[in-house]
């Protein structure tokens, strides 16, 4: 059977909040497809995959992106449907909310990252073509940046070191930069370098330069 895992995210666990001296694996898993038998879910392991826990079963929805903010202990995730969402949770899945929800001919969030310290939420949305902000309880909704008509935009990562935020477009083949706020949008890589990139995620502390090459690895999809 065929599963699409669009996201993985590690945690190290804090006491309180899940096990404590755990690492956890969170990730979005977006199912069969089926829509009379849909199996999407987001789920939950140790590092050595066991055990294995459904934090959230979507059933035809279809999850996309996931990010956790450690300083509350909350994971957030997309969700893919007639009518996308986003939705957030505890480490467990208690407390599940919808934050965010629009018609699929509006807006369709992907990728989705968090900046805990200063609450905030960015995610790329492949129907509005747009890169967004929101406080972390999807209120202020922001346009940070749009891109092309032929665009698919399909990841988001931030350094937060940098004041940076890094965005994948899978149709155009290109990954592209920008200040936290929008501003000083930069192509990083495009063309012949690339092809279709998908996740994304960056390491600033070991010489992030917006303006050199970044390390920045090209991730397809994890089919199991």
């Amino acid at each position: 059977m065929l599963r699409i895992l669009k996201s993985l995210v590690i945690v190290l666990a804090m006491t309180g909040v899940a096990r404590a001296g755990s690492f956890d694996l969170f990730w979005a898993d977006s199912g069969n497809g089926s829509v009379l038998f849909g199996n999407g879910r987001v789920e939950r392991a140790s590092l050595d995959g066991s055990p294995r826990e459904t934090i959230f079963f979507a059933g035809a929805d279809r999850p996309q992106g996931i990010a956790l903010d450690n300083l509350r202990g909350q994971v957030y995730w997309t969700v893919g449907s007639s009518q996308p969402t986003i939705r957030r949770a505890n480490l467990d899945g208690s407390g599940e909310e919808i934050i965010f929800q629009a018609d699929l001919s509006e807006s369709r969030p992907q990728g989705i990252t968090v900046d805990a310290a200063n609450g905030k939420l960015y995610w790329v949305d492949s129907n509005r073509r747009s890169v967004r902000r929101s406080n972390l309880d999807g209120s202020g909704i922001e346009d940070l940046v749009e891109v092309s008509e032929q665009s698919a935009l399909e990841d988001i990562a931030l350094d937060l070191v940098n004041g940076r935020m890094y965005w994948t477009d899978r149709t155009v083949g290109r990954i592209q930069s920008a200040n936290l706020d929008g501003s000083d949008v930069q192509t990083i890589l495009e063309g012949g370098l690339i092809s279709q990139p998908f996740g994304i995620d960056v390491d600033p502390e070991n010489g992030i330069d917006p303006k050199t090459w970044p390390r920045i690895s090209e991730r397809n999809r994890g089919v199991t």
